[in-house]
């Protein structure tokens, strides 16, 4: 995998960071009630924890990553795959 590929996944880590952030605000807590958020941003957590080191060890699948995060988070996955394109594309 090259540099820019590799530098495009750390870009959607860090909107995962910040759309965590923005999902563990007391507003948004109440609006979708406690366990149910906390459920979603556990599930992007455990997603994203290993990405670093998976893409710089040259032991990350690409497809099995955006097959598995589709299943974890579907309402979100094609915003991740956009920020993906963008970075890639710049």
């Amino acid at each position: 995998m090259g540099e820019k590929r590799k530098k495009s996944y750390v870009k959607v880590m860090f909107y995962v960071l910040l759309d965590i952030r923005n999902m563990s605000t007391l507003d948004s807590i109440n609006s979708l009630g406690l366990r149910s958020r906390m459920s979603e941003i556990n599930k992007l957590a455990d997603a994203f924890h290993n990405l670093p080191d998976l893409i710089y060890s040259n032991q990350f699948d690409e497809n099995l990553f955006w097959e598995q995060l589709k299943m974890i988070c579907p309402n979100k996955v094609e915003n991740y795959r956009r920020v993906f394109e963008s970075a890639l594309n710049a």
